[in-house]
């Protein structure tokens, strides 16, 4: 979908998405371990009072979830007329509504890490995360789909 468009947006598109895709593949310490940097760097920045490895982890997680869900967005948009009269496809619609829900619920858990409520912030974390991984897989699924097609 996005291979050899000269556009620039659709570059930047490519390496935001790619990032996150191939942060879940060999590169995951280096992308997790960079995201530990960003929670150590805010931590000591802001002088947050974390007692336990705990709310950073919780960090870690929900930064990379709303990452995981932007491109999910960014995916399902242009998905949203695939069918055969281009009308409204359905199934990429409700994608798309259900990632822009487990993004502000993961923004929320970010959000209430940096205020220290760990107890509402895991609730979150896992309202969203269980509402991404669904379509995530669903849309890992269509697009090596479609990519196999003829």
């Amino acid at each position: 979908m996005f291979q050899s468009d000269p556009v620039w947006w659709v570059k930047i598109l490519k390496v935001f998405i790619g990032v996150w895709i191939y942060g879940h593949g060999w590169f995951i310490p280096v992308y997790y371990g960079a995201i530990y940097l960003v929670a150590c760097f805010i931590r000591d920045r802001f002088n947050i009072s974390w007692a336990s490895r705990t709310p950073m982890w919780l960090f870690v997680f929900a930064l990379s979830g709303c990452h995981g869900a932007l491109c999910a967005v960014i995916i399902s948009c242009p998905l949203l007329f695939m069918t055969p009269k281009g009308d409204l496809n359905f199934i990429f619609f409700i994608l798309l509504i259900s990632n822009i829900y487990s993004f502000l619920v993961l923004v929320k858990s970010i959000r209430l890490t940096l205020k220290n409520e760990i107890e509402k912030s895991l609730v979150s974390l896992k309202r969203g995360l269980i509402v991404l991984a669904p379509s995530v897989l669903l849309l890992f699924f269509i697009g090596d789909n479609l990519a196999n097609s003829p």
